[in-house]
């Protein structure tokens, strides 16, 4: 296991500036519509050989980023998806252990129990801002 912070390649920064995105590994197949021109793009760093771990705060700031993009667009966590779902070129969805995150400890990562995560902090999110525009009027 490699010790690191988690690093993020930089797609996302440019669509929220109201840019086009560009993708490091562009889709070479065609007729097919390339999630890349629809979705924000976000790659966690890891080997991909199923047994690289992402690290706890790797995986925390995945959740935060995915869920900061839902409520910004108003979009539920069941929107949030993995390569398999978006990749005209069949790219594997991220795969291997995460180190754990909130509570939890060491488990194995899939898109379902992503959606899970992402939609536990929206509604965290949401119940906070709700108290706190209480307390403000």
């Amino acid at each position: 296991m490699r010790a690191r912070p988690g690093r993020w390649r930089r797609t996302l920064t440019p669509r929220f500036l109201g840019e086009a995105g560009t993708h490091l590994a562009p889709s070479k197949a065609s007729g097919t519509v390339d999630g890349n021109d629809c979705s924000y793009g976000i790659e966690a760093e890891n080997l991909g050989d199923g047994k690289d771990t992402y690290s706890r705060a790797q995986y925390d700031a995945w959740v935060r980023i995915n869920t900061a993009i839902c409520r910004e667009y108003g979009w539920f966590a069941e929107l949030v998806a993995c390569h398999r779902k978006t990749s005209v070129e069949g790219k594997p969805d991220p795969a291997g252990p995460v180190e754990g995150y909130g509570t939890r400890a060491r488990f194995e990562f899939t898109p379902g129990q992503f959606r899970k995560d992402v939609a536990e902090r929206l509604t965290a999110v949401e119940k906070r801002v709700t108290a706190l525009e209480k307390k403000g009027t």
